[in-house]
């Protein structure tokens, strides 16, 4: 989970298990990655699992940490096993919709959670706002490359 994480957090636009193969030059192959995230449906008990540490340390009195689903209604479509009711807290009745939480694609969605909050624990340890952490994440990333393709000049 930890290479597609830092994948996500370090990659603009489109993000895919073959986008991280190619970017980690075939170290990890497409259906490794596939594997690893469909080995196991991971819950809002594990993000916590793993968060909880890093929010116990840097947790204040005035701070809260914020989870949020989405329902996009869908009240002309038949119902089915994605389709269904749903309570919706900003309209304070049940509509019928997709809850966006609850995707096929679950362990993706864990994923990114979890590389948000590593970014925003990132963003209060160096007290940089999200925009800026991720320019120096690329700039760190660019430097890098750059060290990378004079050794493979030079040889």
């Amino acid at each position: 989970m930890e290479p597609y994480t830092s994948y996500l957090l370090s990659t603009i636009g489109y993000t895919t298990a073959t986008g991280l193969s190619r970017m980690v030059e075939g170290l990890l192959m497409h259906d490794q990655i596939t594997r690893i995230l469909s080995a196991e449906i991971f819950t809002s008990k594990d993000l916590w699992t793993l968060v909880k540490p890093t929010v116990r340390e840097i947790e204040k009195e005035e701070a809260v940490l914020i989870f949020d689903d989405t329902i996009q209604e869908k009240p002309y479509t038949d119902e089915n096993e994605v389709v269904c009711w749903h309570f919706d807290h900003t309209k304070s009745r049940a509509v019928q919709g997709v809850n966006l939480r609850v995707i096929t694609q679950n362990n993706h969605v864990f994923a990114v959670l979890y590389a948000v909050f590593k970014l925003e624990c990132l963003s209060i340890k160096r007290h940089l706002n999200h925009f800026a952490l991720r320019a120096q994440l690329y700039l760190k990333a660019f430097h890098v490359a750059l060290d990378e393709l004079q050794i493979l000049k030079a040889a």
